[in-house]
């Protein structure tokens, strides 16, 4: 039987997708997701870099409503979500 995907793995993958739906339920039952490193990117990304890298503009205003760091940098360049928006 196939591992459930963690919580962190399931808000990056919406964010991704832009469900909102989804990344407002995970972020109630646990608001602290909207800082959480990826599980699965080696380069070290938070939901605000997933969002701004998949042009997820919804997705990334929900995550700074629910306390999302834009200041949070990963660990491939040093870089915050913004860089990698005008990326």
């Amino acid at each position: 039987m196939a591992k459930a995907a963690s919580e962190v793995t399931e808000l990056h993958a919406a964010v991704k997708r832009g469900d909102l739906p989804a990344i407002r339920r995970l972020l109630e039952g646990n608001p602290a997701l909207a800082n959480a490193r990826s599980e699965t990117d080696a380069r070290g990304t938070f939901p605000l870099h997933v969002a701004a890298e998949s042009g997820q503009a919804g997705a990334a205003r929900l995550l700074l409503e629910y306390g999302a760091d834009s200041s949070a940098r990963d660990l491939e360049n040093d870089a915050i979500a913004l860089g990698w928006a005008a990326f």
